[in-house]
């Protein structure tokens, strides 16, 4: 009977031990989580808040508004050596922060999302993940509540001298991780009822004339590269 009674206490104990071994290794995870979302939001706040990159912003932000009053050959204004860089590292920067929100991306799936409104995408941070990988260790709605305005912002600026580069270049995915986290900023700005910036304002207010303009950029590029 005490012999019975002893391996009954054997095996509870083993329970008690292996349980105990998950709970510690669950916490662990958890803890382990906690760093890395912590230490990516660090660094994005260590990129967007570095005064150089600041100043690009606040540069590629005077360049959109000079291709504002000129035509689709004002694009080359991005080219320039007056603003090729800030041009370079703020699409960087988002597309780098982008990677930390999302992890790895089946790219061909997320395209066949980006073509739709930001109303009708899915939840790409959840889905659509190449299979087998974690998604990134940045909280999105943490750093878009804090930077929603400045995604948005940026991707107007850019996004004729970025797609005239797909094109140019055959690289349909180029900043493709930018392009994501500007569709959730915008999901985020109209979830929350946030208002226009200024630079906002002005793209709404030129969105048709920007539109015919981007056509014509794309159909002019594709025509180059089809003659190559």
């Amino acid at each position: 009977m005490a012999s019975a009674d002893l391996n009954l206490w054997i095996v509870v104990a083993t329970f008690l031990a292996a349980f105990g071994a998950i709970g510690t290794g669950l916490l662990t995870a958890f803890f382990h989580r906690k760093n890395l979302e912590y230490d990516s939001m660090l660094k994005a706040l260590s990129i967007l808040t570095n005064d150089k990159h600041r100043k690009s912003r606040s540069r590629i932000f005077k360049a959109f508004e000079k291709y504002l009053e000129g035509d689709e050959t004002s694009l080359s204004l991005f080219k320039s050596k007056e603003y090729k860089d800030d041009v370079e590292l703020v699409r960087s920067d988002f597309a780098d922060i982008g990677v930390l929100v999302y992890g790895e991306l089946d790219y061909e799936i997320v395209k066949e999302e980006l073509s739709k409104d930001e109303k009708s995408m899915k939840h790409l941070d959840k889905q659509y993940r190449l299979p087998f990988t974690r998604k990134g260790a940045l909280t999105k709605n943490l750093f878009l509540s804090a930077y929603y305005g400045s995604v948005i912002n940026c991707w107007y600026a850019l996004e004729h001298i970025i797609n005239y580069e797909r094109v140019h270049n055959r690289d349909e995915h180029f900043m493709m991780n930018f392009e994501l986290l500007f569709k959730d900023a915008l999901r985020f700005k109209s979830k929350h009822n946030l208002g226009d910036s200024r630079i906002q304002k002005k793209y709404k207010d030129n969105k048709k004339k920007l539109d015919e303009r981007l056509e014509k950029i794309k159909k002019k590029e594709t025509i180059i590269k089809e003659s190559d």
